[in-house]
């Protein structure tokens, strides 16, 4: 079956584990955590080039410095053609949540620099912006004229509606099976802007990390249901979503 994940921290597994990965999907998002990140995934897509990359600096992790922020920038403007997002950028609820955020405007500062970069370079972006922050990301989004990928998403349901109606994307992963918030993201959003991931290597009860192959099918089984339609049409039509958002096509061409 033709699957593509949407999300998944490729650079994260051991070269072992790619090599095991890759044969099972058609293609991933790969979404980078920091420069570093960025350059590793630049080079595991000199050896797989249906990875897709996308570069950026996760929020759940200590601040970048000004300098850094810059370096990532001139990196991505230098590598735009290399690259099919921006991301995964975000705010760090979690981190909030432990107390552990010391700048709040520092965070927002390094997400709305990034997407003014976004626009500059017509990328989209794949964004880490759960609860209260989806609305925030929603107005830069507005604002800087962005699209949006929302991973994993988790919000209250009048902003899940303003997400569906400003037309941006949103993934689902395993926790579909049991966790009723993602149920409800799979129940509200039309299946024209739903995509399924994995975030791996994040684990899911019952799947080795490498399993990607049966995690995603395991998605389109539950989105099947959810969506009381045939499987072979929801598995092409999540599949052409995340071709569509992320311009595969246009991608395969310029390279």
């Amino acid at each position: 079956m033709l699957m593509y994940d949407s999300h998944i921290h490729l650079d994260q597994y051991t070269d072992a584990e790619i090599a095991n990965i890759m044969p099972q999907v058609e293609g991933v998002i790969a979404v980078a955590t920091d420069l570093n990140s960025s350059k590793r995934l630049l080079e595991l897509r000199k050896r797989y080039p249906v990875i897709q990359i996308a570069a950026g600096f996760h929020p759940e992790q200590p601040l970048l410095s000004a300098d850094e922020l810059n370096a990532l920038k001139r990196w991505i403007k230098q590598h735009r053609h290399d690259l099919s997002a921006v991301g995964e950028i975000g705010l760090p609820q979690y981190l909030r949540r432990e107390g552990k955020v010391q700048s709040e405007e520092g965070y927002l500062n390094v997400l709305e620099e990034l997407i003014q970069l976004a626009a500059e370079v017509d990328l989209p972006v794949a964004l880490h912006a759960v609860y209260s922050d989806a609305e925030t990301a929603l107005h830069l989004l507005e604002h800087y004229k962005v699209r949006g990928h929302f991973h994993w998403f988790k919000a209250a349901d009048a902003t899940l509606n303003k997400v569906i109606a400003a037309g941006h994307y949103m993934s689902v992963t395993p926790d579909i099976l049991w966790n009723d918030k993602t149920r409800r993201v799979a129940e509200q959003v039309p299946i024209s802007q739903l995509m399924i991931e994995t975030d791996g290597p994040w684990p899911h009860t019952g799947f080795g990390k490498s399993e990607i192959s049966d995690m995603l099918s395991v998605i389109i089984n539950e989105v099947t249901v959810i969506k009381k339609m045939k499987r072979d049409a929801v598995a092409h039509t999540l599949r052409m979503n995340t071709r569509t958002f992320y311009r595969l096509e246009a991608l395969d061409e310029n390279r």
